[in-house]
């Protein structure tokens, strides 16, 4: 891989990151009842254990928080096809609700899915159509939907969001 599509391929693990952390977090601090099963979204919030997986690629990129155990799951997704890394991670966000990789993670997968349930329908349709995507493609699609949010696409409260976090965009 030359130095052109390593930073570009760095970039787009970056944004992904930066928008599944942006689906998640968008709602800020609210904490509501779980509205449904809790394996209502499994397949969605699948999505945040593969940016995770993504992230891991580099070490600087994965929260300080997240156990040994968890990393280890994480690592393996990066070799296996899209299918089975769909399944694995699923699989992945389901322990982590059930408390298999600790209290810490399992607190943060809760308010993770209670979050990803409050942000507009529109919002989590598109992120949803990401998966699946990959090196340029997906890219733009993030790019797409962090503009949308800037613009004020899904409303207000997600504007605010995405605003605040700008500069962090234009970093990465």
């Amino acid at each position: 891989m030359n130095r052109l599509t390593s930073v570009a391929a760095r970039r787009a693990r970056r944004t992904l990151l930066a928008v599944t952390v942006a689906a998640t977090a968008v709602t800020g601090p609210l904490w509501v009842a779980s509205s449904g099963p809790t394996g209502a979204t499994t397949a969605t919030a699948a999505t945040s254990a593969l940016a995770m997986a993504v992230a891991d690629t580099d070490p600087h990129m994965l929260p300080a928080w997240i156990p040994t155990d968890l990393r280890t799951d994480l690592r393996q997704l990066r070799g296996m096809d899209p299918e089975q890394r769909q399944k694995a991670a699923t699989r992945i966000w389901q322990d982590a609700l059930d408390g298999d990789y600790g209290t810490v993670v399992k607190l943060r997968a809760e308010r993770a899915q209670q979050r990803y349930r409050l942000l507009p329908e529109q919002l989590r349709d598109e992120l949803g159509e990401l998966r699946g995507l990959t090196g340029d493609e997906l890219r733009d699609g993030l790019v797409d939907i962090r503009d949308k949010a800037l613009d004020g696409g899904y409303g207000d409260q997600v504007r605010h969001w995405a605003e605040r976090r700008s500069g962090f965009w234009q970093q990465h």
